[in-house]
């Protein structure tokens, strides 16, 4: 998992590049104003989340500030709070969370691992996906059951949401491919929706 801390101020902005926990967790460090670029997760200063585009709260993402913003940034939708003071043991514990995203729906059960797609139920299947699948299909099985702009696609794909191209669609239609191939029907789990992006017809599961 690749994490990535915009930082504004210390002890953060001391962490510095590392590799951190052995669960395979890759830290970087950015300043507050360096350019976006796409991560398993970002941890943002709370004001900084709370003044995102919705599009790009949909990005996983965990806030991090003073005790008086975390009810507007978990409503805002960031995926956890780190309250200040906190350390890198406590990301990286907070973190295991999020790492193995599953969803259920349309009678199928489905575990994303890296780059390995494990399709639980009906029956047991593993599909390994390329890089630009497993970032789009991840943020759809984290927002299961909700559309996802393409804005938040495109951020997943190179961390700038105002590109234009149709690579997002072209990728989303290899991952409906795929898996039409691995169980017929399981491609529809994959819907268009007008004007926004795409969403996963699911529902995240333990």
């Amino acid at each position: 998992m690749v994490i990535r801390i915009f930082a504004d101020r210390e002890p953060y902005t001391s962490y510095g590049a590392s590799i951190g926990g052995d669960e395979g967790f890759v830290l970087s460090v950015s300043p507050i104003d360096a350019p976006a670029c796409p991560a398993d997760l970002s941890v943002v200063p709370a004001e900084r989340y709370l003044g995102l585009p919705e599009s790009l709260r949909r990005m996983p993402a965990f806030a991090y500030g003073p005790a008086a913003l975390i009810g507007a940034a978990f409503e805002a939708g960031c995926l956890d709070y780190l309250r200040e003071p906190w350390n890198l043991s406590e990301l990286f514990a907070r973190s295991t969370r999020i790492k193995l995203p599953r969803t259920e729906g349309g009678g199928f059960v489905m575990e994303l691992e890296s780059a390995t797609l494990r399709i639980l139920a009906p029956l047991h299947a593993e599909l390994t996906l390329t890089e630009p699948e497993r970032k789009l299909l991840r943020i759809l099985m984290l927002n299961a059951g909700r559309p996802v702009p393409r804005a938040a696609l495109c951020f997943a794909l190179w961390g700038d949401e105002g590109r234009r191209s149709r690579a997002p669609d072209v990728h989303i239609s290899s991952i409906r491919r795929r898996l039409e191939e691995a169980y017929p029907g399981m491609g529809e789990i994959i819907k268009a929706t007008r004007g926004l992006g795409y969403r996963l017809l699911a529902k995240t599961c333990a």
